[in-house]
């Protein structure tokens, strides 16, 4: 492979199809067409949610593949670049969509090299899903039944190729209002302000990092309406990330805890959603243990320099994990994802689409 190569072209072309979360519809069309006009499968689904799910026959038990199709803003008319240092990047206007079009390039190729060469494999079962990087409602509301698989991988850790996540975090959005009362900045005796319950609540717990595996921020905080008024209402935008389910629970009654104390204290109230929006997964079961050992072996045999790491992000394989399917969470040589820094090396593209190439015989 080099940089004029199918692959490349293929992901120099996706790149530029805008699929923003919730707008995957063209992409996921595009998809659908190449797939078909290729002979590259003839049994494609796209469910209620928008998800496709695209079958291939082979020999053995069943792999799931796993790649979303939406990408963030700014993600609308991408231009790419190849760049003297053999990266592909954007032109500094957008984001470059690597994340997670790199992974969907490599399926394409993939699956092109297999109907062109005589390639023993598993049966594949790809799904290329929608609103990832957006509370994930694609893979949440996924209808489970369409895949019979027991383990896969997903490609969605923008990390060098070799990388495997071995744990991924339990994730909980917090929204909080404090209510108090307003009144005319002269008169602070007649209100209740909204901001000293929200500072008698930092005094009752911590922010940052809780333990070894829990973190908890502040991320936005909005209120008041003119510079001369007391502040009756403030709203936070909050999260809460562990890497245990139990933990999790004890710090979310922690919270709830320290907004009650603090609100009655000041003779306020509080309004809190807790949406625990991501499942967690620890790989540590039997079954896990046997598929990582495997993944190592291809990874050395491969020279790819396996490292093992925990990750303190969510993604779509959280949901597939916690619906029985043992999904590993692998590198996929993206770098500086979400910013307009965003690049990938050719050279991790071609290592992504080899090693994909090995784990499904």
């Amino acid at each position: 492979m080099h940089k004029n190569s199918r692959l490349v072209n293929t992901f120099l072309n996706i790149v530029q199809i805008d699929s923003p979360s919730g707008e995957e519809d063209n992409f996921a069309k595009f998809l659908i067409n190449i797939l078909k006009k290729e002979n590259l499968s003839t049994n494609i689904i796209r469910d209620k949610r928008g998800n496709l799910v695209v079958y291939l026959e082979g020999e053995g038990k069943p792999l799931l593949l796993l790649a979303h199709m939406d990408t963030v803003e700014p993600g609308r008319g991408i231009h790419a670049k190849i760049n003297k240092d053999g990266y592909i990047e954007s032109t500094g206007e957008t984001i470059l969509g690597a994340d997670n079009k790199a992974a969907v390039a490599s399926f394409i190729e993939v699956l092109r090299i297999l109907k062109e060469e005589i390639i023993k494999h598993r049966p594949l079962e790809i799904v290329f899903t929608v609103n990832e990087e957006s509370s994930n409602p694609g893979v949440s509301n996924f209808d489970y039944s369409l895949i019979s698989s027991k383990e896969g991988f997903l490609f969605d850790s923008a990390l060098p190729v070799g990388t495997v996540i071995t744990a991924a975090p339990f994730y909980m959005s917090i929204n909080i209002e404090f209510v108090g009362k307003e009144a005319h900045a002269s008169r602070p005796e007649e209100a209740i302000n909204a901001v000293l319950i929200l500072k008698e609540f930092l005094n009752k717990i911590e922010i940052g990092r809780l333990d070894f595996e829990t973190t908890f921020n502040i991320g936005i905080i909005e209120g008041g309406v003119v510079r001369n008024t007391v502040p009756s209402h403030l709203y936070l935008k909050c999260e809460l990330r562990s890497l245990s389910y139990e933990k999790m629970i004890f710090y979310q009654k922690l919270i709830k805890e320290s907004l009650t104390a603090s609100a009655k204290k000041l003779s306020g109230r509080f309004k809190a959603d807790f949406i625990l929006e991501n499942p967690g997964y620890n790989h540590n079961s039997n079954g896990a243990i046997t598929i990582k050992n495997n993944l190592i072996k291809v990874l050395k045999r491969m020279n790819l320099n396996p490292k093992e790491i925990l990750s303190w992000g969510v993604s779509d394989g959280n949901y597939f994990n916690n619906n029985g399917i043992i999904c590993f969470n692998l590198g996929d040589g993206c770098e500086n994802p979400h910013q307009l820094r965003e690049r990938i090396k050719i050279s991790e593209l071609e290592n992504l689409t080899r090693l994909i190439l090995e784990l499904i015989k």
